[in-house]
């Protein structure tokens, strides 16, 4: 069972049990990523501990004269089928160098790279990712994270017809390098003018090609920009907007 952990209660809702949900750097059950969750009251832990998906230990004990609830809570983490996200887009992007991140199509998951794959995992019920503090936590404290966006040099063909541009390309991250899979990447010209979207892999990285084109050759060559939107759970966003501008040029 994963350690269970005892978090300063953060601001929430009036009446909801605190504290929050804690993603773990250790590992739970046969290595695989754990989470544990503390609150205060077996009420809350029994609501957390009945979320789908997952499989709890719950132990009561006594602090200070207080009787705490503790929950450990084991994601499941790998299986024999991919993971998928609330987008409906199957996991399994090849990945390394991170642990953990935001999942791009909903603040409701995060993302783990486990075995050089990564996985979607959900929030327990009524919780969101929380970037900067690496947890689930309740939608009033969840702030939107920093995050940039990089383009690159794409291609103008003009033979053979139709015309296309190809290797439109972005790349998501967070503040320290963590790249944002499941994220959709929209790329116009520079005027607005919609060319294609792609949604980030395991690196963060997105890449499309459009064909068929009715801008002018000038308005391509002056580059194109790439838009990230962030995904809505509930009105929330746990992740900033970012714009990036690239390069276009002539085969």
């Amino acid at each position: 069972m994963a350690d269970v952990s005892f978090p300063p209660a953060g601001r929430r809702p009036p009446g909801r049990p605190g504290p929050i949900t804690r993603v773990l750097p250790a590992t739970g059950t046969g290595g695989r990523p754990g989470v544990s969750l503390g609150a205060e009251g077996a009420r809350g832990a029994g609501r957390m501990m009945r979320s789908a998906l997952m499989t709890g230990i719950c132990r009561i004990r006594r602090r200070g004269g207080v009787l705490f609830a503790a929950a450990a809570i084991v994601l499941a983490a790998a299986g024999p089928a991919p993971a998928t996200s609330a987008g409906g887009r199957s996991a399994g992007y090849p990945c390394g160098g991170w642990t953990r991140t935001a999942d791009g199509s909903t603040p409701a998951n995060f993302e783990t790279c486990a075995g050089g794959t990564t996985v979607v995992s959900p929030c327990p019920a009524g919780l969101l990712y929380r970037v900067d503090a690496d947890l689930c936590d309740y939608p009033a404290n969840v702030r939107q994270a920093p995050t940039g966006l990089a383009a690159g040099t794409a291609r103008l063909r003009l033979l053979p017809l139709p015309p296309g541009v190809s290797g439109l390309t972005a790349t998501l991250t967070l503040t320290g390098g963590r790249p944002v899979p499941d994220a959709t990447i929209a790329f116009t010209t520079v005027t607005g003018q919609p060319l294609c979207s792609a949604v980030t892999d395991g690196t963060g990285h997105a890449s499309c090609d459009t064909d068929g084109l009715v801008q002018s050759i000038g308005e391509l060559l002056a580059g194109y920009q790439a838009v990230f939107t962030p995904a809505e759970a509930n009105g929330i966003t746990n992740l900033a907007p970012a714009q990036a501008a690239g390069t276009v040029t002539l085969l």
